[in-house]
């Protein structure tokens, strides 16, 4: 009875009760029409909406916004075509908003909201919102090999004609179809008068795929570590490693430790097929280490300075100047090393490129004065001119 006078009690005075009408399953969805946006309400249970919108300006990033009167977690998933996106789950307090970036599309694209209520009723909600440009612009195939064709198709004009243009692409006009083989990722841009204006733009980019690989170090003492990297233009790619036809290692990146020159070879999936990319050759040579310095044997004044530059016929070797021998002071990390000793000096070169280590030693000599000292002098004339006489000890 209790229960009941409170609750009683509690509507007449418009108080919130806890425990009751503190779950509702109400969203609001605010998304891009024509060329502003659209809201549209959810509550407890499935929706859809649809919108035709205006394209945005190149570069612009639209927005579906969600707004959520009890405390959810929220996810979203959007496809166009192929492509496939999730984003969350993501936590949003009651009464608060999030908003999800759409995707960056040229043709229609479908979103799906998928939420539940994690306050005292749980309560999963699903709403599908499909937007449509009202300019779009497709292709056909979208990923191709260099220089291989490929068909562009616009749609949306009000008077049926586009126009195209791209980078070293002259204009063209025509009803909406375009045949191009692009020898490079390009994107290319088709205008057209809509709703939305005389001069609607729609982008679309056409990817040519790429794949480049390389080492860490071109040239190695034998047993040393060298990276292997390769990467590509295309999401998803997968990646094996071989020597000599053996499989050496997955993944974009793996590490080796070549006892000989080698030749590593990286597959890809390459998901056009293009020969010119399907691998890539990286190449790794083997040799014994030699260290240089240059000047070799410098000569300097007391008071000046030399500058000595070291050099390995390895690519991955470090450098150490010590005084003192191969154990002494360290002086220096750099290649180069500047000093200004005032007494001749050797320093010494540790080079070291993996498992290989060389010491080279260079001498820097220096020039002293000899002390001189006066200690008597007289002066006499010879002829017209006066003569200074002096007298060392």
């Amino acid at each position: 009875m209790k229960k009941l006078y409170i609750f009683l009690v509690c509507a007449l005075l418009g108080m919130p009760l806890a425990g009751f009408g503190q779950c509702s399953g109400r969203y609001d969805l605010t998304y891009p029409s024509g060329s502003a946006t659209a809201t549209t309400s959810t509550n407890n249970g499935a929706g859809s909406a649809s919108a035709a919108y205006c394209p945005p300006v190149a570069g612009a990033t639209q927005v579906l916004s969600v707004f959520s009167a009890s405390a959810s977690t929220m996810t979203l998933q959007s496809q166009s075509g192929s492509t496939t996106t999730t984003q969350g789950p993501v936590t949003v307090a009651a009464g608060g908003t999030y908003v999800f970036n759409l995707l960056a599309t040229s043709t229609q694209a479908k979103y799906t909201l998928t939420s539940t209520i994690t306050c005292n009723n749980p309560k999963p909600e699903v709403f599908t919102l499909t937007l449509t440009p009202g300019l779009a612009v497709s292709a056909s195939p979208v990923t191709i090999c260099q220089g291989s064709p490929s068909t562009l198709t616009a749609t949306g004009s009000s008077n049926g004609n586009y126009t195209w243009t791209a980078p070293g692409l002259a204009t063209v006009t025509n009803a909406g179809t375009l045949v191009v083989s692009p020898t490079l990722t390009t994107s290319y841009t088709v205008t057209a008068p809509n709703s939305c204006g005389p001069n609607t733009q729609q982008r679309l980019t056409l990817t040519v795929p790429t794949l480049a690989a390389s080492g860490s170090a071109t040239a190695v003492c034998a047993n040393s570590p060298v990276t292997l990297t390769a990467a590509t233009n295309i999401a998803g790619t997968t990646y094996a490693w071989t020597l000599g036809g053996s499989a050496v290692g997955t993944g974009a990146s793996i590490t080796v430790a070549p006892s000989v020159s080698s030749t590593y070879r990286v597959s890809t999936n390459n998901p056009a097929g293009c020969a010119n990319t399907s691998f890539k050759d990286v190449a790794v040579a083997v040799a014994a280490q030699t260290a240089t310095v240059a000047p070799a044997a410098p000569v300097i004044n007391f008071g000046e300075s030399v500058t000595m530059a070291a050099s390995s016929n390895l690519s991955n070797a470090t450098f150490a100047w010590r005084t003192g021998g191969a154990a002494g002071t360290m002086v220096g990390t750099n290649p180069t090393l500047k000093v200004s000793p005032t007494r001749t000096t050797t320093y010494t070169l540790t080079c070291t490129a993996g498992a290989c280590s060389t010491n080279r030693n260079t001498t820097v000599t220096v020039l002293r004065p000899l002390p001189v000292e006066l200690t008597q002098f007289e002066a006499r004339w010879s002829g017209q001119a006066p003569q200074l006489m002096g007298y060392c000890p």
